[in-house]
């Protein structure tokens, strides 16, 4: 072989093994991969753990004491990304509110949530995750088994999202509290399999949010209402957007399988925007307040197989009240009497098998 060939042939090697060499070079250049780790925290080591924590870690609350002073507010996680997510897990009791803010990725699961005075006299307490002065936006957010307790005194949230996408809560249970889940301009959104029960106000409120599913609750309201008429004014899901105009809509909320009763409202979708791609079904009801089921306005509303009862102190016969246009089948309201008033009930034509494919 001359070595002209020998250099040709060399050359080619060369040629055939770069994109090899470029990989092997990246990878051994490349920064090792952070070891998902369990980290175990108290109340006295919670900050410094959750500061030295990154994505996929798991933060074990450990200890009988419980996490935060009551009526103190935590801002212990504030201007953090973790992918995969931080992973918070109880059992641990929390007395202070948890306020994080521009935060993205985080599961909290198993953890207990009460609401106490401070010294000022105000409530204080819960879950709430907040955008702030124009920070990251808040994302990929889970609640998950949590518990929160409250006197009916109680003045606070349990839980509130602000300015958030991606976020849910599964498997809660609470009972006081004003309101028990709060979405504000939230897009993407899930409560699902949770119970609420002996609270002031809504269950859940969602606001000026989209996209959204309230699937499988079930909500018990007190049998008065706190403060008399012209006290609270519960629902079990209130879709609102307050602040908006007339042509502002609020688009494509799935509200299914709940159950609400006492003295409330069921779901009601109304304030100054409308609703689009709204559907309700298979819920059942048993409220004191009137509306069973009702929508504004909006397009694409759609209705079905929904059951509305009037409990028997009610002050208003309840019922489902739809705009023009919607498509409604296979609900029943149920005969009342009110004060002597006979209230005849009602019962829309069955739905349409379902079309397989």
């Amino acid at each position: 072989m001359t070595n002209a060939l020998r250099r040709a042939l060399s050359c080619v090697l060369l040629f055939l093994m770069a994109p090899s060499l470029a990989v092997m070079l990246a990878i051994a250049a490349a920064p090792p991969a952070h070891a998902q780790t369990v980290r175990f925290a108290t109340p006295s080591t919670l900050d410094a753990t959750i500061a030295a924590s990154r994505g996929g870690d798991t933060v074990v609350l450990a200890g009988t004491q419980p996490f935060g002073a009551p009526g103190a507010v935590w801002r212990g996680l504030a201007n953090r990304s973790f992918s995969p997510p931080l992973t918070i897990v109880g059992p641990a009791t929390i007395d202070s509110q948890w306020y994080l803010y521009n935060v993205a990725g985080l599961a909290l699961k198993g953890v207990t949530f009460r609401c106490n005075q401070n010294a000022a006299g105000a409530w204080v307490g819960g879950f709430r995750v907040d955008q702030l002065n124009g920070g990251l936006r808040p994302a990929d957010i889970s609640l998950d088994g949590l518990t929160f307790t409250a006197p009916l005194a109680c003045t606070a949230n349990a839980i509130q999202f602000s300015r958030a996408d991606r976020v849910s809560v599964t498997a809660a249970a609470i009972t006081g509290w004003r309101f028990g889940v709060v979405l504000v301009n939230v897009d993407g959104f899930a409560v699902r399999g949770s119970v609420a029960n002996g609270m002031r106000s809504d269950f859940v409120q969602m606001n000026r949010s989209n996209n959204g599913v309230l699937d499988g609750n079930d909500y018990v309201a007190l049998d008065y209402q706190v403060g008399g008429p012209n006290g609270e004014h519960p629902d079990a899901g209130q879709g609102v957007s307050w602040g908006y105009s007339s042509t502002q809509r609020v688009k494509g909320l799935v509200v299914t399988n709940n159950r609400a009763r006492g003295f409330a409202q069921g779901f009601p979708f109304l304030a100054d925007g409308c609703f689009d791609d709204v559907l309700i079904e298979g819920n059942v009801n048993e409220m004191a307040m009137g509306r069973g089921i009702s929508v504004a306005c909006g397009t694409n509303i759609v209705a079905r197989n929904n059951r509305v009862r009037t409990a028997p102190y009610a002050t208003a016969p309840s019922g489902i009240y739809l705009p023009a246009g919607a498509v409604r089948c296979g609900n029943v309201v149920e005969p009342a009497l009110l004060a002597g008033r006979a209230y005849p009930g009602s019962a829309d034509a069955p739905c349409a098998p379902a079309v397989g494919p």
